[in-house]
């Protein structure tokens, strides 16, 4: 974070922060349902703000292509990285992912059911 970043509301650097997750798991996350758990209770209202700056509403646009709700957990209840974040003094978001697909299920059944696809794999083997 630069010294112009420092500047910004707190609500602007969580946002970053939870951006920042979220290109950094985006692999795993994306095209599933997850949690979000933030420490900042202001992200729970994201999605229901009438009026957005510029960079807010480039983030939330950002973030449109992902299928997850924002919860908030007391600070009390996540007391290691309260200390993490306080000994480092950078904002950090804590993001918990439970995240779960039965795509490759999905994957494997469909394959199951697929003729054609079976009698070209007998072939090959």
């Amino acid at each position: 974070m630069n010294e112009h970043d420092q500047n910004y509301p707190t609500y602007d650097i969580e946002l970053a922060a939870m951006i920042h997750a979220l290109k950094v798991w985006r692999h795993y996350i994306l095209g599933g349902r997850f949690k979000l758990m933030s420490c900042y209770i202001g992200l729970q209202y994201l999605f229901d703000q009438p009026n957005l700056n510029a960079r807010q509403a480039r983030s939330l646009a950002m973030i449109s292509e992902f299928d997850f709700e924002i919860r908030y957990i007391k600070g009390k209840y996540k007391r290691v990285t309260n200390c993490l974040s306080k000994q480092i003094r950078v904002n950090h978001l804590a993001v918990v992912s439970s995240y779960g697909t039965d795509l490759q299920d999905r994957i494997l059944q469909a394959i199951q059911q697929d003729f054609r696809y079976m009698e070209i794999m007998h072939r090959l083997q």
